[in-house]
């Protein structure tokens, strides 16, 4: 299978180019876990919201900390309270907003993607495989599941209090929202160790977004 047959499966598993073309935002509320080294948990509620091609904002509510990060698809920056915003790294954060935007990133030209075929994957069955090279230093891969075409695991490299580390994010408990799949699970690993799971409560499509939200 080439990268053109490839994508016309996935495209169709999602809705249809058609139907993946009219979705300009969404917004989701979700419930986390924080994952500590020693072993402790720190639960709360989050806030995405992504606007394509790039925008996207996450907040954080714990029970005494309120963390926001966003990009306006060329800076990015966090806040913790009532705190000034800082610069963050935007490769990361605009990384991360392109793999929000899957699968229409994959129809995009100055994205350098190729599909390596079927391949075996730790817990998972055979997976299709995509790697994605956004410069020198982003090249991740996703992983897809054989028979529906959804996504199912992420990995690549990003950066954690400075260090550079490899994410892993699998996608689970897929419904459909206007005809679109959507992971209702998802799970973050650092190096391998749990980090972060989130089980989203509400998704919302083209309720409108203001601009104000993604700027410092």
């Amino acid at each position: 299978m080439n990268n053109q047959e490839f994508l016309g499966k996935v495209l169709a598993a999602y809705g249809g180019i058609e139907k993946l073309q009219s979705i300009k935002d969404i917004q989701t509320s979700f419930d986390f876990s924080f994952f500590q080294p020693n072993g402790t948990e720190m639960s709360g509620k989050g806030e995405e919201k992504f606007e394509f091609p790039n925008k996207s904002y996450f907040k954080f509510e714990f029970p005494e900390l309120v963390m926001i990060n966003a990009t306006d698809g060329e800076d990015a920056w966090q806040t913790e309270n009532d705190a000034e915003a800082t610069e963050i790294d935007q490769d990361r954060f605009i990384l991360n907003a392109r793999l929000r935007s899957f699968p229409l990133f994959l129809t995009q030209e100055e994205t350098n993607w190729q599909y390596k075929g079927l391949v075996d994957l730790d817990n998972f069955d055979q997976v299709h495989w995509v790697q994605v090279v956004y410069s020198e230093k982003e090249k991740i891969s996703l992983y897809l599941d054989p028979l529906t075409f959804w996504l199912r695991r992420y990995q690549g490299p990003s950066k954690v209090m400075g260090r550079n580390v490899t994410t892993v994010v699998e996608f689970e408990a897929y419904e459909k929202v206007e005809g679109t799949p959507f992971p209702k699970e998802q799970l973050f690993l650092i190096n391998v160790n749990k980090f972060q799971q989130r089980s989203f409560q509400e998704i919302k499509i083209n309720s409108g977004l203001e601009d104000s939200i993604f700027q410092k």
